[in-house]
C-alpha cells in the first residue's frame, strides 16, 4: 500500500456545521483533482479541550484511511451508530455526508 499525496494546492469545501451531542463542528474537506475527498479537518471550538483534541485526531485518521485508499463507505460502516443507524459522533455525521454526495 502507498499513500496517495494530495497536491499543493487542491479544492475543498467548508460543509454544514454538524451538531452531535449539543457540540458544534465545523469540517473542511479538502479534494484529490478527481474530486474524491482526501482529507478532513474537524474544529470542535475551543482549542485544547478533550473535545478539539479528540476530533482533531478523529479527522488525521480519517485523513490517513484516505489517503490510503480506504473507502468512505468503508469508514462509515465501522463507526458507531444508534440502533436506527444514525451515527453517534461527529465522525459518522461526516462520512454520511461524504457518502450522500458531493460535499
Amino acid at each position: 500500500m502507498h499513500r496517495h499525496v494530495l497536491p499543493s494546492r487542491r479544492p475543498s469545501d467548508v460543509l454544514e456545521h454538524v451538531t452531535q451531542r449539543g457540540i458544534l463542528y465545523t469540517i473542511t474537506v479538502g479534494f484529490y483533482d478527481d474530486g474524491r475527498p482526501g482529507e478532513v479537518f474537524i474544529d470542535a471550538g475551543k482549542a485544547g479541550t478533550d473535545t478539539q483534541v479528540v476530533a482533531r485526531d478523529a479527522a488525521i485518521l480519517m485523513s490517513l484511511l484516505l489517503q490510503y485508499g480506504c473507502p468512505v463507505e468503508t469508514i462509515r460502516h465501522a463507526i458507531s451508530r444508534e440502533e436506527d443507524g444514525r451515527p453517534q459522533g461527529p465522525v459518522g455525521a461526516i462520512l454520511d455526508m461524504m457518502e450522500a454526495g458531493p460535499c
